[in-house]
């Protein structure tokens, strides 16, 4: 029975071995999966910080157009007011140009 137990035990002892092999290698996965999502998350908060600059970069472009495109506008209604004026003016030298005709031919 002492002979029978010490193969029990002896039986029990080397699939414990085994087991705690497999569990040291399925730990060592573990381990590289952990390193490989650690890197990743470091790669992706490189991705995140380098998109911040691109947003904060895009955003001073967006202010800059918007500046621009206003300073456009005014010019634009600046150009327009004074082809307005300048239609005025000009309406205003041909009924002065006719009052002259008139008037020369008034006189004779």
């Amino acid at each position: 029975m002492s002979q029978a137990f010490c193969e029990d035990i002896e039986a029990k002892r080397s699939q414990n071995q085994v087991t705690l092999l497999d569990d040291e290698k399925s730990l060592k996965d573990i381990k590289k999966k952990i390193a490989l999502l650690e890197a990743e998350a470091k790669e992706v908060e490189v991705l995140i910080s380098k998109s911040r600059v691109e947003a904060s970069d895009l955003d001073a472009a967006l202010t800059k157009a918007k500046e621009e495109s206003s300073w456009i506008l005014k010019t634009i209604k600046a150009s327009d007011e004074d082809q307005f004026s300048l239609s005025t003016q000009k309406k205003e030298l041909e009924a002065l140009k006719d009052d002259l005709v008139s008037f020369k031919l008034f006189l004779g």
